[in-house]
């Protein structure tokens, strides 16, 4: 659990540094940001005491779901935009390439 939590700040983070947008995703990771920064720090640093946030942040996860769920479908989303518009130019690249032959 504390990989994933830790995770998912990560990818929201790398998200937020590639420009990508997406209300949801931006939304809910801007409510937990406090939390998710706690959870990575102390998922991935030598800590004594459990820091303020992390008890609050194992209480109620369903948040959390929800901003793995919104960052899946805007993944989904992009690749099949992404797919289709590569399809659309191969299909013109095709038509240009049998117009050049007659």
């Amino acid at each position: 659990m504390a990989y994933w939590l830790s995770g998912l700040f990560v990818v929201v983070e790398g998200f937020n540094k590639l420009n990508l947008k997406d209300a949801s995703v931006q939304k809910l990771f801007k409510e937990h940001l406090r939390h998710l920064k706690a959870m990575r720090h102390e998922t991935y640093h030598f800590t004594i005491e459990k820091g303020v946030g992390v008890d609050a942040l194992f209480k109620e996860l369903n948040w959390a779901e929800d901003l793995h769920d919104a960052i899946g479908e805007y993944l989904r989303e992009h690749v099949l935009k992404k797919a289709a518009d590569e399809k659309r130019e191969e299909r013109a690249a095709k038509r240009k390439a049998k117009r050049k032959k007659s």
